[in-house]
């Protein structure tokens, strides 16, 4: 599976430009905007844009944590993964990552093994298919970002 990292870090940029209060989590609509609280509407976005394109992914919900003490590790997040859950090879696709304070990525597409060697630890509580999200509570959300993604 072969995506561009210019090409996700473009849709980063196009998604912040609707990001809102409204598409933001609930504990995190605050101003100023910003990458917290729009994991999962912007998981939720991606997980579509690569089933048109012929790849399921996977929305994860868990923790992001560091191995390095001086970021911030994120209780509460979300993002993709591609390939099955116990192979080291899948896929991480995390247009988010920047939630961690400290953390000097804004954009993740590597393999989930690369990145534990690297001390960065994706570890998902809740995994969902594509078909199973709009029984999740990120949908309305979801749902109010994707209608302003097509009004610009």
């Amino acid at each position: 599976m072969a995506l561009d990292p210019d090409e996700l870090r473009d849709f980063r940029e196009r998604l912040e430009a609707v990001w809102s209060l409204s598409t933001a989590h609930p504990s995190y609509a605050l101003e100023p905007l910003s990458s917290k609280g729009q994991c999962g509407v912007s998981s939720v976005w991606l997980a579509c844009q690569l089933r048109m394109r012929g790849i399921e992914a996977t929305y994860c919900y868990g923790r992001l944590s560091f191995d390095d003490p001086s970021i911030a590790s994120v209780d509460h997040h979300c993002w993709l993964e591609v390939g099955r859950p116990a192979d080291p090879g899948r896929q991480v696709f995390d247009l988010t990552c920047d939630q961690a304070d400290g953390f000097g990525e804004r954009v993740i597409y590597r393999r989930h093994g690369e990145l534990a060697r690297d001390g960065i630890h994706y570890e998902p509580v809740k995994r969902l298919a594509v078909d199973d999200l709009p029984n999740d509570p990120v949908w309305p959300r979801y749902q109010r970002l994707e209608e302003s993604m097509r009004a610009k």
